[in-house]
């Protein structure tokens, strides 16, 4: 607290220190019989004349510690009634801290933090969870469930937040495992011991290597899947064995996607034991983490356990050195334990579609249907800890207190929502498709299990044939269609099939043009991916995603901060996403070649996402996104900041405090976005020389003749925005009568 009071006053945060809502904050954090004490010592400080300060708060606190920590105050909690939870934590947290201070070496744990001020999930005492005793004492898998069933982060044991927009920098303190999990949520393998190291030292920022030595890691057939019964997924492991004849999950796994079957008795064989074991016979869908390749396994028996095995994932320097590999991806997963098991029964998912060897003492990759998987074993560095008597970390003073604010003073009321089990697959699938290519990303289409799809072309050509007649009718409708489909083309964002086969999907998509009502002469072709032949669709067939955009109410409050706005749009943002060409065919389109409306219609189709597919904008929004992550350290903080939370699909909305800083604003945006394939244009000012220092084929069309003449507005997500007055406001046209029907306001 001295130390945050320091340096607050230092940046001339005074304010934000000594408002009511940080005292309370603090107030609130500390034990009831503390409590009581500063409410006395508020007390005198009101009938002074003035208000409570931080630093009232933090000599309070300081001279709390002080009396706690003299050889009397121990005595007293030593010996203080147990059945009060309060003084009970702090008797134990003083204990520990009073024997700490003897011993004379460096160690930095997890549970260092404050007493919480909110109750135990477990017991409802005055802890957090990780403190609970009744929590520890229970089985790894029990602590996992409860973390499940009351929606907590993995990392930190807290709620409103899920493990990767976790802010904490803890991982698992467990030796030589170092995930993003919390220690308490790591499940025990047999490790080859160490018996050099008698004991285990956490240090949080730097390790120093006492005793190196060198194992062999075996790597075998493993690849990550998805698993289905119907509407039931789970993520896990499975063991390519060419070696078995029969498929094996375990029952756990099995029981978790509620699959049942007729009860077999079957005789299991294996190189030292043969033995007959009671179990199930199912049938199970597995498919690639993209969801690109799915196969529907008959024959599966349960077991109680699969043998104990583990994926191994190679480090980053691992794959630099084997240059064979560089460009492969194997995507981690949470649980990298075995717990499927794909025998020789079904073949088509042992097929090898490349191979990738290096030297003759490297490891070979193989990509077979359901991803990548490496075979062979190489060298495994194992680096050993030791004690220090003393460390020091240094860490940017940015982002010590990015985290002291989202942890300290998390917003209770805050609208974050969690992902649903099918938004956390579409997002797996899009962040392990991604790739750069040509200066844009590529991402494929995120498919659902069951995505086979008839091929429509009747469909499609009923459809072209009413678009001819509405065409013939409307010349200028005819001439702007036009214009556009060859822009496609010629912007490379579509392409002619000469082939009329394909070996995979085939799906031909309906369009038809559409006018904004505020801008009746800009044409936009729609493609209609919801267009329905035999049952299905295309966008039946892909996951939406999660809404990874910003909240509209927070772009526009920030928007209102500074005085200087700016505003922007990217141009065609979803076409600037490619579609791998694997996905291509399902984006097919008739169109008349040069558009002569007297020749056959030809066969297009799309190379980048479009307007009109459910997965779009998630897959857009995660490009952009991906972009700004990428490149991050090539910008100042605040601009990549800035981008991360002032754009509103492609519409951006930034205000800072001086015109300088506008143009500069200006220069990284543009150059930030290009980086991903993006063009940010149309741009918008309340300053007429900001509007001057950006190029006009930037500018949006006569915005300096708006800010200097009466019609001082502009549009912006809806919202009118007068440029000269600095003020949004909303047009209100007077009906007589009821309004239109279906008329609304977005606000």
């Amino acid at each position: 607290m001295h130390i945050c009071e320091l340096t607050l006053t230092q940046m001339n945060y005074v304010s934000d220190l000594n408002s009511t809502k940080t005292i309370e904050c603090m107030f609130l954090k500390l034990p009831l019989h503390l409590q009581r004490e500063w409410v006395k010592v508020a007390c005198r400080i009101l009938k002074t004349g003035r208000e409570p300060s931080f630093k009232d708060l933090c000599e309070f606190v300081k001279e709390q510690s002080d009396i706690a920590n003299t050889r009397y105050g121990l005595l007293v909690n030593r010996g203080s009634n147990s059945g009060n939870k309060d003084v009970g934590v702090l008797k134990r947290k003083i204990s520990t801290d009073y024997n700490a201070a003897r011993i004379s070496y460096a160690s930095a744990s997890d549970d260092n933090a404050l007493l919480r001020s909110s109750s135990c999930l477990e017991c409802s005492s005055n802890h957090s969870l990780d403190q609970c005793q009744k929590f520890k004492d229970k089985k790894v898998r029990e602590r996992k469930e409860f973390v499940l069933r009351h929606k907590l982060c993995n990392v930190c044991l807290k709620a409103n937040h899920v493990a990767k927009n976790c802010r904490s920098p803890r991982s698992c303190a467990v030796e030589g495992c170092g995930w993003r999990h919390h220690t308490l949520l790591h499940e025990l393998r047999e490790e080859p011991r160490n018996t050099n190291i008698d004991a285990h030292i956490n240090t949080q920022l730097c390790t120093e290597k006492s005793v190196e030595r060198v194992q062999k890691q075996a790597a075998f057939a493993i690849v990550p899947v998805l698993v289905r019964n119907g509407e039931k997924v789970a993520q896990t492991c499975a063991f390519l064995d060419s070696g078995s004849d029969a498929s094996l999950i375990t029952e756990d796994l099995a029981k978790r996607l509620n699959l049942e079957g007729e009860p077999k008795t079957i005789s299991l064989k294996t190189l030292d034991n043969h033995s007959t074991i009671q179990c199930k016979e199912v049938q199970l869908e597995v498919s690639s983490l993209d969801s690109s390749s799915s196969f529907r396994i008959p024959n599966v028996w349960t077991v109680e356990r699969l043998p104990m095995l583990r994926r191994t994932v190679p480090t980053t320097s691992q794959m630099k050195s084997w240059t064979h590999l560089k460009d492969i991806s194997f995507p981690r997963v949470e649980d990298e334990n075995v717990k499927l098991l794909i025998g020789c029964n079904a073949p088509s998912v042992h097929e090898m579609k490349e191979l990738r060897t290096g030297k003759s003492n490297e490891p070979f990759a193989v990509k077979t249907p359901l991803g990548w998987t490496l075979f062979g074993s190489y060298r495994k560095p194992c680096e050993s800890n030791c004690a220090l008597n003393h460390l020091s970390a240094k860490e940017e003073l940015e982002d010590k207190f990015e985290q002291l604010y989202s942890t300290e003073f998390k917003d209770p009321f805050s609208r974050t929502i969690s992902m649903s089990v099918e938004d956390r697959i579409a997002l797996s699938a899009i962040s392990n498709s991604v790739q750069r290519l040509n200066g844009h990303y590529q991402i494929a289409l995120p498919w659902r299990h069951n995505h086979e799809l008839p091929n429509n072309r009747e469909l499609a050509e009923r459809r072209l044939s009413c678009l001819k007649g509405r065409l013939i009718r409307d010349k200028k409708l005819f001439q702007d269609y036009v214009d556009s489909m060859t822009r496609y083309v010629e912007r490379d964002y579509a392409e002619k099939v000469n082939d009329n086969h394909s070996d995979g999907r085939i799906w031909y998509l309906p369009h038809h043009p559409v006018f904004h009502p505020k801008k009746p002469n800009k044409l936009r072709i729609v493609f209609d991916c919801a267009a329905q032949y035999a049952g299905t669709s295309l966008n039946k067939s892909l996951y939406s995603g999660p809404d990874l955009v910003n909240n509209l109410v927070d772009v526009f409050t920030r928007f209102r901060q500074r005085p200087v706005g700016l505003t922007a749009d990217i141009e065609a943002m979803f076409h600037q996403v490619i579609v791998p060409p694997h996905d291509r065919d399902v984006l097919r389109y008739l169109w008349w070649p040069g558009g002569d409306l007297e020749k056959e219609p030809g066969i297009y189709r799309m190379k980048v996402h479009l307007f009109g597919a459910t997965s779009s904008p998630c897959c857009a929004t995660f490009a952009l996104q991906k972009t700004i992550s990428d490149n991050q350290d090539k910008f100042p903080r605040a601009v990549t900041q800035a981008a991360k939370e002032q754009f509103y699909v492609d519409d951006l909305l930034i205000s800072v405090d001086t015109i300088e800083e506008a143009k500069r604003t200006y220069s990284h945006f543009k150059r930030l976005l290009s980086l991903g394939g993006f063009n940010l244009t149309k741009w918008t000012s309340n300053s007429v020389e900001v509007l001057e220092f950006i190029p006009e084929g930037d500018r949006a069309e006569g915005s300096i003749t708006v800010c200097e003449s009466s019609e001082t507005s502009k549009r912006t997500l809806g919202i009118e925005w007068n440029v000269r007055t600095d003020e949004l406001c909303f047009k209100v046209h007077e009906f007589h009568g009821n309004p239109p029907e279906g008329m609304f306001y977005r606000m």
